[in-house]
């Protein structure tokens, strides 16, 4: 196995689902994390109802905003002190997309 990706929370009344995902290091900068994200933002969004899907990173990864970002998830804001990973209490930047922007991009 060389990572994961999975819906971490999701928010049914809203029509909003957090994505989560993790790379060994040995896999970084391959673009298998973008895309796994792109694939499971097209599922998401085919076949069932989200109407947002929103993910979050350390700011001290910004590798991780790439992924982001390439994969179509747009830069939100900052979250201090709102996240905890193994070096404790961290800020976390917030990215997310819509469907309607999805459905632009793919020009469905």
């Amino acid at each position: 196995m060389i990572g994961t990706i999975t819906v971490v929370h999701q928010e049914p009344a809203a029509a909003c689902a957090e994505i989560g995902y993790c790379l060994g290091q040995r896999w970084w900068s391959h673009g298998y994390a973008t895309e796994a994200l792109v694939s499971v933002i097209n599922f998401l969004f085919s076949q069932a109802s989200f109407k947002r899907i929103e993910a979050k990173h350390d700011t001290k990864n910004p590798a991780s905003g790439k992924v982001m970002h390439k994969a179509g998830l747009q830069y939100e804001g900052t979250l201090r002190q709102h996240g905890l990973n193994n070096t404790g209490i961290c800020d976390e930047a917030i990215y997310a997309i819509l469907r309607s922007d999805w459905v632009a991009a793919n020009n469905l």
